[in-house]
């Protein structure tokens, strides 16, 4: 798993925004904090480095568990700042647009978060309540109207869309933005962010 977060690293994916959290860490800190996003998530050890291994998911499995996983952290940010409880459990059943609009207007996620997870999440949408959407792939995707777009999108929290518009680079940035913005609902950001176990 430490060579497909020294591949994240070297890539340069890290964005400005995130680098006060990951500057002075070597792959297997990097490594630690995604095992931390997964254990807070109760997702098995190694999970989310997983993920973005091409022998375990393709690009439509990817997508859907990168919703999946920034669905529940967002559960999680708003069951540790709403309250009473009762009201929290409550808002984690609304439509996920819906709980996306809450954190927009509290102002518990930054603009760029919330536009990452809008981004997510639209992917998602269109790949989900359709068999059509079971061939996905980030290659097609970004030759689809508003493909680009939406991967820019998740570009510019890891970096930005540099280079070539292709399905590799589109799933880093896919990946990574998950990672990044999972890392900030869970833990904040920066100082207050853990980086080891």
């Amino acid at each position: 798993m430490a060579s497909t977060v020294g591949r994240y690293r070297s890539a340069r994916l890290f964005s400005e925004s995130w680098k006060g959290m990951t500057d002075g860490l070597n792959a297997d800190d990097i490594g630690r904090l995604f095992r931390q996003i997964d254990s807070a998530l109760g997702l098995p050890s190694d999970h989310l480095l997983r993920m973005f291994d091409e022998k375990h998911t393709n690009d439509w499995t990817l997508v859907v568990q990168c919703h999946a996983i920034l669905e529940t952290a967002t559960n999680e940010l708003l069951q540790a700042t709403i309250r009473p409880k009762a009201v929290a459990e409550w808002i984690t059943r609304l439509p996920f647009s819906r709980r996306l609009n809450l954190c927009g207007e509290c102002e518990l996620v930054s603009k760029d978060l919330l536009d990452g997870l809008k981004a997510v999440s639209e992917i998602r949408n269109q790949l989900v309540h359709s068999a059509t959407g079971l061939a996905f792939t980030f290659e097609a995707y970004l030759k689809t109207k508003g493909g680009v777009e939406k991967i820019e999108r998740l570009g510019k929290l890891v970096g930005g869309f540099q280079g070539e518009s292709n399905g590799e680079r589109a799933r880093w940035l896919a990946w990574g933005a998950t990672a990044r913005i999972a890392s900030e609902l869970l833990f904040g950001k920066g100082k207050d962010a853990p980086t080891t176990v």
